[in-house]
């Protein structure tokens, strides 16, 4: 059995300018990179026995898992399968001015998500199959051991829906899981469960989460 800490990035520019990021690589906000402080403090407070440390190749989860890394003196592996979802021409818009933009298409992300595609980016589908995909390769890869992993907020609503068995179909109705959150599996054979899903006791007064233009 392997058991995987999956956390959210720390609040990014992005998210503070509420702008819609998926490949775009914006930093951490000021808030953001004290929230990654937090979390990192928690993480070594909390003595997990953490045995190796992933993290999409963006900066912000790279920033976010950074201040744990460097105190317990553990390199961090760059996957770029670990990435946010591709958002195309959607990259860079405010959220709120997507509802008039992509009519059709926002409206899928905000109301069914499972079923949406960035117009000329990725689909939650790709992404679904994707992102999983790199959780069972690095599960398998270190099985017996206990994996923290930074990435994003849609590539972690996917695995929460896989990991309760909703899948794709049933995508919208997990919850985004909050900035700089701690999400705690378990794979075994092919099978993914959840364990303990968006601890933020960490963040105090300070957490952060999306819009609910999102």
């Amino acid at each position: 059995m392997t058991t995987l800490i999956i956390v959210r990035h720390a609040q990014s520019l992005a998210n503070k300018e509420q702008v819609f990021v998926g490949h775009v690589d914006k930093d951490l906000s000021e808030l953001g990179f004290t929230q990654a402080k937090l979390l990192g403090d928690y993480l070594v407070k909390k003595a997990y026995p953490i045995d190796v440390i992933y993290s999409s190749d963006l900066l912000r989860p790279y920033h976010t898992v950074e201040t744990y890394a460097k105190a317990v003196g553990k390199d961090i592996i760059k996957d770029s399968e670990l990435r946010e979802i591709y958002a195309g021409e959607w990259e860079g818009h405010k959220y709120i001015d997507l509802f008039e933009l992509y009519p059709e298409s926002y409206s899928l992300w905000k109301n069914d998500l499972g079923k949406c595609v960035c117009d000329g980016g990725e689909s939650v589908a790709e992404l679904y199959e994707r992102i999983n995909s790199a959780i069972d390769r690095i599960a398998e890869a270190h099985n017996g051991e206990t994996v923290l992993i930074g990435t994003h907020a849609t590539p972690l609503r996917c695995i929460v829906a896989r990991a309760s068995g909703v899948g794709l179909d049933g995508i919208k109705d997990i919850k985004w899981c909050e900035n700089a959150s701690i999400n705690i599996f378990e794979y075994s054979e092919g099978v993914l469960a959840a364990k303990e899903l968006n601890i933020s006791e960490h963040l105090g007064s300070l957490r952060s989460d999306l819009p609910n233009t999102v």
